[in-house]
Formats: C-alpha cells, structure tokens, sequence
C-alpha cells in the first residue's frame, strides 16, 4: 500500500511537473511569437530602406543623364521646392519664371542707366574743370 502511495505521490509530481513546463511552454511561445512580430517588422523596414536606396540610385543615375551634378543636389531641391510651391502647375511656373525674368532685365537696364550716368557725371566734371569753373 505504501508502494501505491509513493507511485501516486510521484505521478503528482509529475503532474505538476508538466503543467510547469507546459507553462514555461506557453510563455516561450508568446515570446518566439512576439521575436517573430519584431522580425517581420525590421524586415519590412529593411524592405522599405532598400527600396529607398534603389529610388534613391535611379534618380540619381537620372539627375547625372541629364546633367545635374551632386554638386547641384541642393539647388536642384531649391527648384522642386519652387515647383510644389505652385502646385508642379506649369502655366504658375512659367508666369513666375517670365516674372524672374523681367525683374532681372530690369536690374540690368538700372545698372546698364546708372553706368551711363556715371560716365556722363565724370565727363561734365572733367568738362568743368577743363573750362576752369571748378
């Protein structure tokens, strides 16, 4: 009888035994399944640098068939600012540019005047002092 006993006393600690290990179980599954989510998720962000990086290549691959140089990155962003900044619509773009341009012939038909008038200055001085009214 005693033998009985000690067989049940060890099939109890058995029983435990196991539903602490079934537990230990069920919490390594929760944790490997939580190390799978941040795995997929690095993958998806791995995914989406490479695609960025290949974006990245082939705009600049474009940028140097048509002539733009790295050297001219910042300045190239400059103008796509410019363009979103009018919503990319051309007839805003090219209104805008026209006025640029305006502005800047302008400018150099001031300066071109005011050279003028700055040799016509020096020569009525030179002119006055020739003539001893100076």
């Amino acid at each position: 009888m005693l033998d009985n006993i000690d067989r049940v006393l060890q099939l109890e600690e058995r029983r435990v035994e196991v539903s602490q290990l079934n537990l230990e179980k069920s919490q390594l599954e929760i944790e490997i399944a939580e190390l799978r989510k941040d795995v997929d998720s690095e993958q998806l962000k791995v995914e989406e640098l490479k695609r960025s990086a290949q974006d990245f290549t082939a705009v600049k691959q474009e940028m140097t068939m048509i002539g733009i140089e790295p050297t001219d990155s910042t300045r190239f962003r400059g103008v796509i600012d410019s363009f979103r900044k009018y919503n990319y619509d051309p007839s805003k773009i090219m209104e805008v540019f026209a006025e640029v341009i305006d502005i800047k012939d302008a400018l150099r038909d001031i300066k071109q005047q005011k050279q003028a008038y700055q040799r016509a200055a020096r020569n009525s001085t030179q002119k006055i002092r020739r003539n001893g009214l100076w």
